[in-house]
Parts: structure tokens; sequence; C-alpha cells
């Protein structure tokens, strides 16, 4: 994976907290251990739409068999920072 990913700041399973100080294996298994708790599966059918808050919400998908599509993206990028 090093070879692909050569600064551990780049691994896809690297975790940090805002100020680039990485998050430790313990406090990451607790968070997921927690979304794992509080987790809602939606019953998905053909033609289901999901619009969310990415700044309220977290999210994600477990692992489906089929075709995903994103057609469509409704809002303006925009560029989070820290306490001044």
């Amino acid at each position: 994976m090093l070879r692909k990913f050569p600064e551990p700041a780049d691994l896809p399973g690297n975790c940090c907290y805002g100020d680039g100080t990485e998050i430790s294996s313990q406090t990451m298994d607790w968070i997921l251990e927690a979304y794992q708790r509080l987790e809602i599966a939606l019953p998905w059918q053909t033609g289901d739409v999901l619009m969310l808050d990415n700044l309220r919400l977290a999210h994600a998908r477990n692992v489906y068999l089929g075709e995903r599509k994103i057609p469509v993206v409704l809002a303006d990028a925009i560029t989070i920072t820290g306490p001044q």
C-alpha cells in the first residue's frame, strides 16, 4: 500500500483531527463502534432518491451488488475552516 501512497497521510484509512494530529486506533475503534450503534439502514427500492446535509450527518453505504448512479449534485462547494 505504501508504494501507491508513499505518505502515511495519503493512506485511504488514515484519520486525523482538524489540526493534522493523527487519531489513535483506539479512538477510531470507539468512533466506528458508535457509528455502528447509531446506524439507520434505509430499505432502498428502485427509483428511491436521498438528499442529505453533509454538514449535519455522517453517511456511508454498505456493500451491495448492482449499478450505482450519481446523476446530480445539488450544492455549491464550500470550505470549512477551524476555529479562528
